[in-house]
């Protein structure tokens, strides 16, 4: 199908439903960088951090692979979380900023853009 064939809601769908499943991806990413992690498998490889590791081995910037790592272990705690984005119902960005909340405060965010998500979850950070 060409673009000129798609419908303004057609192309909606095609950007939606592909964040979510980069979120999908990301979420098993995730998965395999705990159990690397678990396993010290970046220490055995001559990485100092799981962080460099990660980097190296999605061939990401340490940005990229900072934000995947500290996600991940956030998620760890957030198990409602870690499966919602896995299921691909919200977005990697977003379930980084609600990792950050404290549990009690998780809820009703459906509705905030990621900028001001992400505002509410500095007022968090200790």
């Amino acid at each position: 199908m060409r673009s000129g064939e798609l419908t303004s809601d057609d192309l909606d769908q095609i950007i939606i439903q592909g964040e979510l499943e980069i979120a999908r991806i990301r979420a098993r990413q995730m998965v395999a960088i705990q159990t690397q992690r678990s396993a010290e498998t970046h220490l055995r490889d001559g990485y100092r951090s799981i962080v460099d590791w990660a980097a190296a081995r999605a061939d990401v910037s340490h940005q990229t692979a900072r934000k995947l790592c500290w996600t991940s272990s956030r998620l760890q705690h957030a198990p409602d979380l870690a499966e919602a984005l896995l299921r691909g119902e919200i977005t990697f960005d977003r379930a980084e900023q609600l990792s950050k909340l404290p549990e009690g405060k998780r809820q009703d965010h459906e509705y905030v853009d990621i900028a001001q998500l992400r505002r509410r979850a500095a007022l968090h950070v200790v």
